[in-house]
């Protein structure tokens, strides 16, 4: 192989390997509760300069994945998972026929950078019935961002 080949092996390993490095992450949302009266809200926030891909995994108590038909996405496009630069938006987890909790799993990529964290999230459950509500935080990676 000649110089002029290592050369442009060298530059399509660079840039390939620098693609491959895209920024990425992930945390564990320790508790979710939804059915009959309640409902969990988690609030996630892009904080970088890039549109992300969010997915959020949901697990109920039994281990079963939380069907697509309980949960609502504001402002994060439910059917790619994009959340635009800079924007804050939630999944609710509402509507289950009988109430259920457990935990998710939310992971995000930069589709454009490499940066180290991305996301920023907090939990909501809220339990309301015709004479009482009642929120409870839910703290995800301890406030800080992932």
């Amino acid at each position: 192989m000649n110089i002029k080949s290592q050369l442009i092996a060298t530059l399509l390993l660079l840039i390939a390997s620098a693609c491959s490095y895209a920024g990425s992450g992930k945390a564990i949302i320790p508790l979710w509760g939804a059915g009959i009266g309640f409902s969990t809200v988690i609030d996630v926030s892009n904080i970088t300069d890039n549109p992300l891909n969010v997915k959020f995994a949901v697990y109920g108590k039994a281990g079963n994945i939380i069907s697509s038909t309980y949960l609502t996405y504001e402002n994060i496009d439910s059917s790619t998972g994009e959340i635009a630069a800079n924007n804050t938006g939630f999944l609710l987890i509402s509507g289950l026929p009988v109430n259920d909790y457990g935990y998710a799993v939310i992971t995000w990529e930069n589709k454009s950078g490499n940066d180290a964290i991305g996301l920023v999230a907090q939990g909501l459950r809220i339990y309301s019935d015709s004479s009482v509500r009642s929120e409870y935080a839910i703290n995800i990676n301890n406030g800080m961002p992932f």
